[in-house]
């Protein structure tokens, strides 16, 4: 059935059928989130800016606004350790941990703020000197200290350690408890904080992680090279145990056979091979080889060549005369250009394949796969990728399906935040008693009773890998999966290098499109978490989980919340997206003059 006769048999049904309603159609956004990808402005002063059309005058009016009410606000430690959100000990720790994958894509967004804050400050520097200087001062500090502090979080002797271990045993990760005998892609942030190692308690608490998460290493490695290439890190700030361990990664993910490996993926949801790992992994690999062995190198800066020249010709060496000679054989053997080059193209062949199928695959395992999954946008963070553009096209076509009002889902049927169940879990907090909606079975809403409650959070209470969605599906509504704020941030970035490097009009026209649906999901006033607790306006949520509801007979439908928002990692895509955009639309503004 098409999406219009879909949406007036809907219409239909509501005017005439529905339980305690009025006798009338309400907004089909609301009422069908699934079948209309009509953003909604949850901020009305963003929306009143937005609709005089976006320019770099208007942009720079509404990201002035940003600066003065937080929106870009990531707090950077005096260490420049950051935590994955300021939520102290809720929803997994969130306010306690640093993650590898969400701290290199912190970095990365902190590396990028003092240009937004120069492109505010424009031609009315000297009048806004009072205001954004300090800003400004404090958003470069930002960027050294977290770059300095990545390179830094992989000094550990517990990386180089787990790293030769399995370098040596290319098995062990395959142990019962292969989870922690992987790299560790999460610690603790105090330790880090107080620049220590951790206690035996704090250490025994790390490793009960699922670190397997390839994608994540890369991604810290890479943010790690992109502040290299902006001057944030200097040889001067890097540990020599960090400059070892960042060889030991690529001999790492080389000897271990990362296109084959299978880990956790990027949302943490169960082993298998997941595709957006892989395509990440190869990235860098590809990256890497170019720069370590000086091929096909000529678009290098001269800190990367700097950098890559002091791996090769000291630490590399430095690191040889270290070990053994049966590790030396196997160290040189992984490195060699040969290995690399084939490691490259497993991992391309790999990634090719499966997003080049009629319906792209995530994961696969030995019984069921993943098809359809915004993990896989991870592919295009390297514009330096193993993808030619036309490939990285036909895949953000084929994700589409995932567009969703206020964000991307990360997958149909999507355990986590899922709007009717975390309802159901915080029917008092949010003061739905009496008033959430769920299906009846025969097509209609009805007000869900206190038994279908219970039963609608008993069946979500299994672990997200062993979860059988459908039961809560049918009982709590279909089409309430967490709407995530990161894809049209993803999108905005690519389509606006895409026009800077192509000049294509129609790039810039989905560049502004992913950027004012970005915009359309900053935090407005009156707004609570899945949780019930009140939300600050002018920021951008970590997702959105929707919800249907009766208000006086009428049913309605509202957005709660993620309560670990904002993620910084949202907040510093955010940021990278709109680097982008003020670039994006200056060339435009050149082509037209």
């Amino acid at each position: 059935m098409g999406i219009q006769k879909q949406i007036i048999l809907l219409c239909a049904l509501l005017v005439s059928t529905l339980s305690h309603a009025a006798p009338q159609c309400l907004d089909l956004f609301h009422l069908s989130p699934q079948t209309s990808q009509k953003s909604i402005f949850h901020n009305k002063e963003v929306e009143g800016i937005v609709a005089q059309g976006l320019n770099l005058s208007s942009l720079q009016s509404l990201l002035q606004r940003f600066l003065e009410k937080g929106t870009f606000d990531i707090v950077v430690d005096k260490s420049g350790y950051v935590v994955a959100a300021e939520v102290g000990g809720h929803a997994g720790g969130y306010g306690e941990w640093v993650w590898a994958r969400d701290f290199g894509q912190i970095v990365r967004g902190l590396t990028h703020l003092p240009e937004v804050i120069e492109f505010v400050m424009g031609s009315n520097a000297n009048a806004l000197k009072d205001i954004f200087t300090p800003r400004l001062s404090r958003a470069r500090e930002d960027a050294k200290i977290s770059a300095q502090a990545a390179f830094r979080f992989i000094a550990s002797p517990l990386w180089s350690t787990i790293a030769l271990e399995n370098i040596r045993d290319t098995n062990k990760h395959l142990h019962p408890e292969g989870y922690k005998n992987v790299i560790w892609i999460r610690r603790l942030f105090k330790p880090l904080q107080e620049n220590r190692d951790p206690t035996s308690e704090e250490l025994t608490l790390e490793g009960q992680w699922g670190h397997k998460q390839n994608d994540g290493l890369a991604a810290l490695a890479r943010a790690i090279m992109n502040g290299i290439e902006l001057g944030e890190i200097s040889l001067a700030d890097m540990p020599a145990s960090s400059r070892q361990n960042f060889i030991l990664l690529a001999a790492y993910f080389v000897r271990l056979q990362y296109w084959q490996m299978w880990d956790v993926g990027a949302w943490e949801e169960g082993m298998g091979t997941h595709t957006s790992s892989i395509g990440v992994v190869a990235n860098f690999l590809k990256y890497f080889n170019s720069h370590f062995y000086a091929s096909g190198n000529e678009g290098a800066s001269p800190r990367e060549t700097l950098f890559f020249k002091d791996l090769k010709e000291n630490v590399y060496k430095d690191l040889l005369q270290n070990q053994d000679p049966q590790m030396v054989e196997i160290l040189e053997k992984s490195l060699s250009p040969e290995s690399l080059v084939d490691a490259v193209e497993q991992g391309t062949r790999f990634v090719r394949d499966h997003i080049g199928a009629e319906v792209p695959i995530e994961t696969r395992t030995d019984q069921v796969s993943r098809f359809l999954d915004s993990a896989l946008f991870h592919i295009l963070w390297e514009r330096r990728n193993i993808l030619s553009i036309e490939q990285q096209r036909q895949m953000v076509i084929k994700l589409k399906d995932l567009e969703k009002p206020a964000g991307y889902i990360r997958y149909y049927d999507d355990w986590f935040l899922y709007g009717g169940a975390e309802a159901a879990r915080h029917i008092e907090a949010l003061g739905l008693q009496n008033k959430l909606a769920i299906p009846d079975g025969q097509g209609h809403y009805k007000i869900a009773s206190p038994e279908d409650v219970s039963k609608i959070i008993e069946l979500h209470k299994a672990e997200t890998w062993t979860k059988n969605m459908k039961p809560i599906v049918e009982l709590a509504g279909a089409g309430l999966e967490a709407q995530w704020t990161l894809g049209d941030s993803y999108l905005t970035e690519f389509y606006a290098d895409l026009y800077l490097k192509e000049k294509k009009p129609e790039d810039l026209e989905q560049a502004l499109y992913h950027y004012k649906r970005s915009l359309s999901q900053i935090t407005g006033t009156d707004e609570v978490t899945t949780e019930g607790n009140p939300v600050a306006a002018y920021r951008l949520p970590e997702a959105r989980s929707p919800i249907y509801y009766f208000e006086d007979g009428v049913l309605k439908s509202r957005d709660l919340v993620s309560p670990n928002s904002p993620l910084n990692w949202s907040t510093a895509q955010f940021i990278s997206a709109t680097r982008l955009i003020i670039m994006a639309l200056k060339e435009q503004q050149k082509s037209l003059h």
